[in-house]
């Protein structure tokens, strides 16, 4: 029992969590006031990648019409950020990972290539973090959080609706490096308070 506490305590350290108090009453204060927790941040290396349309061609007639398929392209990418993810995770707790069944919080960050024929004067906009020069190119902020979002399906959590909070930044690679960074955050799940309920008024 105290060396499962102290590998409890040794994983919240290194996630960034305060350790949890001993007394009862702490402990009870403390699930009532948790605050949110960032648990991963992890980089998909290469151009951002949208998800695309399931197919039609090639799909089979049945009664109650056409059975498509998804983009091969689109289930590739699915995997690669699910590959990420793992390796961010799984290197720091030995692969046991748990899956998260509390609300979620994802925050995604594309960094689009700079075009070559990039004029000056828009370049210059981009290197002083200027919010008039933006990337304005496909694919769409929408297509690029739903890809991640569904990549991350039973493994950081059980379904994507239980994401109650997202965004998505598009930038500029300026240092040459396309790429999408994650943040997912992890809400501290609800729990029955023990004892009776407390009304107030």
């Amino acid at each position: 029992m105290r060396d499962h506490r102290e590998r409890r305590e040794r994983r919240e350290r290194e996630m960034g969590m305060k350790p949890r108090p001993r007394d009862p009453e702490k402990l009870q204060k403390c699930h009532e006031m948790a605050s949110v927790c960032p648990i991963c941040r992890f980089i998909v290396p290469g151009e951002p990648f949208g998800q695309p349309r399931h197919r039609t061609r090639g799909a089979r007639w049945t009664r109650a019409g056409f059975m498509q398929h998804p983009d091969p392209r689109g289930v590739a990418y699915q995997a690669r950020v699910a590959g990420h993810w793992l390796a961010a995770m799984g290197g720091r707790f030995g692969g046991r990972l748990a899956v998260h069944l509390g609300s979620v919080g994802l925050l995604v960050t594309a960094f689009y290539p700079v075009p070559k024929a990039m004029p000056a004067w828009r370049r210059y906009l981009a290197d002083t973090g200027s919010a008039a020069e933006r990337p304005h190119g496909k694919p769409d902020w929408d297509n690029v959080g739903k890809i991640v979002a569904d990549a991350l399906n039973g493994r950081a959590y059980r379904d994507d609706a239980q994401i109650v909070d997202g965004r998505v930044l598009k930038r500029w690679a300026l240092d040459g490096r396309p790429r999408i960074e994650v943040e997912l955050i992890l809400y501290p799940a609800a729990e029955r308070p023990r004892g009776p309920l407390k009304r107030k008024g």
